[in-house]
């Protein structure tokens, strides 16, 4: 963790000329175009963006420019609070670095005493993208617990193109397990797109009765007025906080779930092939990629406690 008071703008644009996979920003105002042709640079990664609905953003030439590279900005506005402002300045790199502090990312800011932390750890950079899911649904409202067609059918697809040229890239050495191990961070990223609306949802609906749980057991029924602060504090915290050491665990089951049904739809493939084609070279070679991918299908049930017999 590193603390910094001077050259924030710098050190804002070092972390995410380094970012691979995913940026996720939450600030309030953000006109500062040098951070923002850096955001551009990057647009072939995982983009999402939340600023405060207001006149500044939404005139702002440097987010205007953003959302004409197709990057994704959402101008948050909670219409249930009366003076609701989407006031944070976070974000997260790769699912593994948080940049915070009181630093807006404007022009103005530089002049200002202003900080930031940049803290490299991923259950706080879980904890920010879960928060960072939380504000977007005041403007995209979804109490859908469950993975949608459209979203199944955007990981499916995404997987299956990524199948398809692993094993063109490897028809001639086949080691087992390749497509066990194969991942791509596109795909784990739409996967954690749901993940954090699922906790999200699930928090919300948990109530009191979750939440306090260990107060209840403690004060009864009565625990809201018997216990203190402090201990409700505690009790609330550690709720936000349970599970997130077992969110890469959930993650990789979840891609290897999806990877099935893109096997499967890549035996159909082949079994059309086979049906079609006539050319014994062709035939034997594509009867070759079927087992493999079929015994690879297998170690995944395996994995996943699916059987395929």
């Amino acid at each position: 963790m590193n603390s910094y008071f001077s050259d924030i703008d710098y050190q804002i644009i070092k972390q995410i000329k380094l970012a691979q996979s995913r940026i996720l920003v939450a600030v309030a105002w953000f006109t500062n175009t040098d951070i923002g042709k850096e955001i551009i640079n990057k647009k072939g990664i995982d983009i999402e963006i939340l600023v405060d609905d207001n006149k500044i953003n939404r005139e702002s030439e440097n987010l205007i420019a953003i959302i004409r590279e197709g990057i994704e900005v959402t101008f948050v506005k909670d219409l249930n609070e009366k003076y609701y402002q989407m006031h944070n300045k976070f974000c997260t790199i790769d699912n593994a670095i948080v940049v915070t502090g009181s630093y807006n990312w404007t022009y103005s800011s530089k002049s200002n005493d202003e900080n930031i932390t940049i803290i490299n750890d991923q259950i706080n950079a879980a904890l920010y993208a879960h928060e960072f899911r939380r504000i977007k649904n005041l403007k995209f409202p979804d109490d859908g617990f469950s993975i949608s067609q459209e979203e199944r059918k955007e990981i499916v697809d995404l997987i299956y193109n990524g199948l398809k040229e692993l094993l063109r890239a490897n028809i001639d050495n086949f080691e087992k397990k390749l497509i066990c191990e194969w991942s791509n961070e596109k795909v784990k990223n739409k996967i954690r797109i749901v993940n954090e609306r699922s906790r999200n949802i699930l928090q919300s609906m948990s109530g009191h009765l979750a939440v306090y749980n260990e107060l209840i057991s403690k004060y009864g029924l009565q625990f809201y007025t018997l216990a203190s602060e402090n201990e409700k504090i505690e009790a609330r915290d550690k709720f936000l906080k349970k599970d997130l050491g077992k969110l890469d665990d959930d993650l990789r089951l979840g891609l290897q779930y999806f990877k099935v049904f893109a096997i499967m739809r890549l035996l159909q493939d082949y079994a059309k092939f086979l049906k079609d084609n006539n050319d014994w070279d062709k035939t034997q070679r594509v009867l070759k990629v079927v087992k493999f991918i079929s015994d690879e299908k297998n170690e995944i049930g395996k994995e996943i406690n699916i059987s395929f017999l």
